[in-house]
């Protein structure tokens, strides 16, 4: 049937086909179809009273045009029947899934989805921060930063230069973009005593710090509540705190410590919180390495990899303390993935853990050939399902990566005296991806981790160039230059 009067009473609207696979540009067929108010579809020449308004909704990374009406544009106006209007979509992996939708004045809206199929991928990451020991144990480090597309022989963004008297061991970053660097005043930095060294500190440094620039801030140890630092490993929590090792007296702990200090804290600050085992304990001396690793999940629980101490010798794996318990001096660990023949993790050739987006629990680890003659170390990952609890899982990864490339036959791979051994592989994660430090080879790999077996790097930042030079740890930051949610703290000595 034909009207002519062009006075709209209601929409129709659909697209054709309605999906696209997320990640490949695709185009479809738009029909907007117009009816008066006795039911009667407006056609012909004239124009409809008042313009019918087509827009696409909800495409926050404006990978989506209309085109019709001579137009293109997010948002077209209609004036009179059209045919041959098409939306585009230019395969942007981030975008989410839409919907067009079509007003006119005294008419009911009429909407129609679009939508985009296969996950969505991590958003790309914006910046890269590398630790680099150095040829001096960490005295004189170096942090180089880097963009987060970069690979092959290329330059860092800037580099910053590092106290030359105290031993450079970890890396974080916060929302803010503040740049954390862990010290010790010592190589190994504890005392005959079993505590951290008084003079251990946290260097708290603004956001672009580079060349020898100073800190903005330090971190140090408080005398009124017995507390000390040991910045091994330290991660920003989610309300801009920093999570780190030490010793304190807070909360009737007795010794040493996980320590939770607030958003801004700085100079002899009292810790928010202190979180201890019950048994095993938290030791950072003695006979047997302490804490490999350092991790939070995105509900706040502490993921502690390495050793713990009692009467009877250490117990090694991951133990996980949930956010609950985040100042209980006598936690019970929520959940506990022992190494053992069982989970293929073996002390000494454990390093970092990290989380990534869906809550796998990845582990750093080594595979060592040959240990007497022609060592030869290779860089692995083993992934654990997800959850901060269920007691004792000693189950078997749900797959190991092979990471190629990341691989040595320097026999200090194996050497205790060698501080580069312990941080082999050190891991990083943004989302799935997962970033390397390989400290034997000056680089930086970057793998997906959702696949097992032999992984290729799809980056690997390599070369003269880089100033990469033994890093010890990586840290990625979203594109927005603000922190990841669930970053990584790496190495250990």
């Amino acid at each position: 049937s034909i009207a002519i009067d062009g006075v709209v009473a209601r929409l129709s609207l659909s697209v054709s086909p309605n999906r696209a696979k997320r990640g490949k540009p695709a185009t479809a067929a738009v029909t907007l179809r117009a009816f008066d108010a006795s039911g009667a579809q407006i056609v012909g020449e004239g124009d409809y009273q008042f313009p019918i308004e087509l827009s696409v909704q909800g495409d926050a990374t404006h990978s989506f045009t209309l085109h019709g009406a001579g137009a293109s544009a997010s948002s077209i106006s209609i004036e009179k029947p059209t045919s041959g209007i098409t939306i585009s979509y230019d395969g942007n992996s981030q975008a989410s899934s839409i919907t067009l939708a079509a007003t006119a004045t005294g008419a009911p809206g009429a909407n129609a989805p679009f939508a985009l199929q296969g996950g969505k991928p991590p958003p790309p990451p914006g910046t890269i921060y590398a630790l680099n020991l150095g040829s001096k144990n960490g005295l004189g480090a170096t942090v180089t930063v880097y963009d987060g597309s970069a690979t092959g022989n290329v330059a860092p963004l800037r580099t910053l230069n590092l106290n030359p008297k105290l031993y450079a061991r970890s890396l974080a970053v916060d929302s803010a973009a503040n740049l954390y660097v862990g010290y010790f005043d010592s190589e190994f930095g504890f005392t005959g005593s079993n505590l951290p060294d008084s003079g251990n500190l946290v260097a708290i440094f603004s956001p672009d710090a580079s060349g020898n620039d100073q800190p903005a801030a330090t971190l140090v140890a408080d005398p009124s509540t017995s507390t000390l630092l040991y910045p091994l490993f330290s991660a920003p929590n989610s309300t801009g705190g920093l999570v780190t090792y030490g010793a304190t007296s807070v909360g009737h702990n007795a010794g040493d410590a996980v320590l939770t200090y607030a958003k801004g804290a700085s100079g002899m600050a009292r810790p928010q919180s202190g979180l201890d085992f019950a048994y095993p304990t938290i030791l950072y001396g003695g006979p047997y390495a302490g804490p490999t690793g350092l991790a939070l999940d995105a509900s706040g629980d502490v993921y502690y990899a390495g050793a713990l101490h009692s009467a009877l010798g250490p117990s090694f794996g991951i133990f996980v303390a949930a956010a609950a318990d985040i100042g209980n001096p006598a936690a019970n660990p929520a959940r506990t993935i022992p190494w053992d023949q069982y989970t293929g993790l073996t002390p000494y050739q454990t390093t970092n853990v990290g989380i990534d987006s869906s809550g796998e629990i990845l582990v750093g680890t080594q595979l060592v050939s040959n240990p007497s003659s022609n060592t030869s170390c290779q860089a692995k990952v083993s992934v654990f399902a997800a959850g901060a609890s269920g007691g004792v899982t000693d189950d078997p990864p749900l797959r190991v990566l092979t990471l190629d490339g990341v691989y040595t036959q320097n026999p200090d791979c194996v050497s205790f005296q060698s501080l580069l051994q312990p941080y082999f592989p050190a891991i990083a994660l943004y989302g799935s991806t997962l970033f390397v430090a390989d400290d034997f080879n000056n680089a930086i790999g970057v793998f997906q981790s959702g696949k097992g077996g032999v992984v290729k790097p799809t980056h690997r930042i390599v070369g003269a160039a880089t100033g990469l030079n033994a890093p010890i740890a990586v840290f990625v930051a979203p594109s927005s230059g603000r922190a990841a949610p669930r970053p990584v703290r790496n190495g250990r000595t």
